[in-house]
C-alpha cells in the first residue's frame, strides 16, 4: 500500500462528443471523471 499527502489534488474529466466537427456547436454525449494530480495518479500506479 502507498500512502501520499496530495495538497493540490485534482479532478480528471474527459468529455464525450459524438460527431465532432471543427467550427460547429457541439453537445457533449457524456463525460467521465475521475481523482487525478501528481499524488493521486503515483498512488493508482
Amino acid at each position: 500500500m502507498i500512502t501520499t499527502v496530495t495538497l493540490n489534488t485534482a479532478l480528471d474529466i474527459t468529455y464525450t462528443i459524438p460527431q465532432f466537427q471543427v467550427n460547429q456547436l457541439h453537445r457533449m454525449n457524456g463525460y467521465l471523471s475521475v481523482p487525478g494530480g501528481k499524488g493521486v495518479n503515483a498512488a493508482m500506479k
